[in-house]
């Protein structure tokens, strides 16, 4: 039976009364071009509504129109219903069930910005840059960060089947996640660590992360600490707000932090530090970040750097500078439209670019050539985005080896078994016996996966086949493949250093909670061997927050052991 067409007529009353909205808002020539391609859809949804071969849900259609429209903009404005106006909401607040990562829309794939300590995707060992391809063997191209939320979260206990595709793995990685209930925690560890140093972590932004970060600065400084090493690697950001202040407790009243640039001149929103900082200008500090630190903790970062507050270390940041404004549309509907992008105090985009090789115009600098006037936006800097670290340390690249310990649940199934029966002293260290047993339950489980190189060999000797390679080259394939095993039983001994970093980890977490599982990643933390190092040598730090050469001696360590073990320390 044809749907109703009472609702019908009602959408097109909506269209054609957003026709005149948008005309009494646009140019007088622009006007007639607004109403009259509006009145051309409307021609075209009834025709299709009452002629087409089947029958037809008007809402579908409106909808579906309203994601097309979408997807000529950014990639995070969005059209949100109900039920994706409080997934939203959930970003900021509260508890929901999931598997615990950030998620955003690159190159129109849905791609992992950073996955949430402690969390399912965490354990798994899920890292920034993933691009999440199909969800439940559904591509997500073209798919929205809402609809993506609506099909990652669900009841805990229950699982989601994702299809990830990494850089430089030739297969894509199939995975099954149970949920669980993602707890939002802003500070989850704050110490003195070593030498003089304390240590800070935020993971996100959230209602109370300036109460947290604050009473954090203040238990490190209690405990001896000289100097302050502020963690926003993995943090993927959040509220605003919370960046303004929390950039306040390290910059002086009246500092400028952050300021939003729109389509015009007139379109900018400056914000300053408006108390007393919680920590004094002598106090040293160095913020660490890297290719998952986003929005909220890039203004956090480019703040302290544009002012001298502190080194930033690292590598680049994700780059993501957009205002999303939140407007009612019904009870039922919002927009979210991004309106705006954030700058530095230096005047820095902070936003990288969103489509393929686009060559980013910033709106500073389109705003000061409508305006007529010069813009404050440096050439070089506004198409960049992201905050480049004043030290560079690249974080260490994991291997396929310790990726499968950790997507099989080796290290915690070894930790549960381990620990039932075994005391855990706090300084629990992974001696020779202990790694020894590991191995043993490794042969005992018949731990095995495919390496990168064997992968690629198949690859090889499919193609070779194919084409039709002669007999002496396909044995030569079978010749390399033979020495590619040999090399394969190595692998525990080449990965020696991560498999005792993980046992220890996974076994202090297990009995000690988490500071003692901070504790041992600090322990195995290159990025924070080197901040260390930068806070004890007075002349380099120095030397960083002046832009010097000589500090890139500083920059030695290979990067984070945690990234593989914890699937990238630090939302769905």
């Amino acid at each position: 039976m044809p749907s109703p067409k009472r609702p019908f007529r009602h959408i097109l009353l909506a269209l054609a009364g957003l026709a005149l909205i948008g005309g009494a808002t646009a140019t007088s020539a622009s006007k007639g071009t607004v109403y009259d391609n509006i009145k051309t859809y409307n021609k075209i949804l009834a025709n299709v509504y009452d002629k087409y071969v089947e029958d037809v849900d008007s809402e579908d259609l409106i909808f579906s129109s309203i994601d097309g429209m979408m997807q000529a903009l950014d990639p995070h404005s969005s059209f949100l219903k109900a039920s994706d106006y409080e997934d939203l909401m959930l970003d900021t607040q509260g508890k929901y069930g999931g598997i615990g990562i950030s998620i955003d829309i690159r190159d129109e794939w849905l791609t992992v910005v950073s996955p949430i300590e402690g969390t399912p995707a965490f354990k798994l060992g899920i890292r920034a840059g993933d691009r999440i391809v199909k969800i439940e063997g559904e591509t997500t191209k073209g798919i929205t960060t809402s609809q993506a939320a609506s099909k990652l979260r669900g009841r805990k206990g229950s699982t989601v089947h994702i299809t990830i595709r990494r850089q430089g793995e030739p297969l894509p990685l199939e995975l099954d996640i149970e949920r669980d209930v993602i707890e939002l925690k802003s500070v989850p560890y704050a110490a003195h660590v070593r030498d003089g140093v304390g240590y800070v972590r935020l993971t996100r932004f959230s209602e109370e992360s300036t109460n947290e970060v604050h009473a954090g600065i203040e238990k490190v400084l209690s405990e001896g600490a000289e100097s302050i090493v502020f963690d926003l690697r993995y943090n993927h950001g959040g509220l605003l707000t919370q960046a303004v202040a929390i950039s306040n407790q390290f910059l002086d009243r009246g500092s400028l932090i952050v300021y939003t640039q729109g389509r015009h001149a007139s379109d900018r929103t400056e914000y300053r530090a408006t108390e007393k900082p919680a920590l004094s200008k002598d106090v040293p500090v160095v913020v660490l970040v890297n290719e998952a630190s986003a929005s909220a903790s890039e203004i956090v970062a480019g703040a302290l750097q544009d002012d001298g507050r502190g080194v930033i270390l690292g590598e680049l940041t994700y780059g993501k500078g957009l205002v999303q404004t939140l407007i009612p549309l019904s009870p039922d509907a919002s927009l979210k439209l991004t309106t705006a992008k954030w700058y530095t105090p230096a005047g820095r985009c902070i936003q990288k670019p969103w489509k393929p090789d686009e060559d980013e115009i910033s709106l500073a600098d389109a705003a000061a050539d409508a305006a007529g006037e010069a813009s404050d936006v440096p050439v070089d800097a506004a198409p960049i985005g992201g905050i480049q670290p004043d030290v560079e340390v690249e974080a260490e690249p994991g291997t396929r080896y310790a990726f499968e310990l950790v997507r099989q649940n080796h290290f915690f199934r070894f930790a549960v078994a381990y620990s039932s029966d075994q005391e855990v002293p706090r300084d629990f260290r992974a001696t020779p016996d202990v790694v020894d047993s590991f191995r043993s339950y490794l042969e005992e489980q018949e731990f095995d996966y495919e390496t990168e190189a064997q992968l690629q060999i198949d690859r090889l000797r499919e193609l070779g086949e194919q084409d039709g390679y002669d007999e002496a080259t396909l044995a030569a394939i079978d010749a390399l493949e033979a020495r590619v095993k040999v090399e394969k039983q190595r692998d525990f001994e080449r990965n020696l250093d991560y498999v005792i970093f993980g046992i220890e980890r996974e076994i202090q977490s297990k009995v000690w909670g988490i500071e003692a599982a901070y504790e041992v990643s600090l322990r195995n933390d290159k990025q924070f061997d080197a901040a260390v190092a930068l806070l004890k040598d007075h002349d380099a730090y120095l030397a960083a927050l002046e832009g010097k050469e000589p500090v890139k001696a500083v920059a030695s360590g290979k990067g984070d052991m945690t990234a593989i073990a914890e699937g990238d320390p630090g939302y769905e």
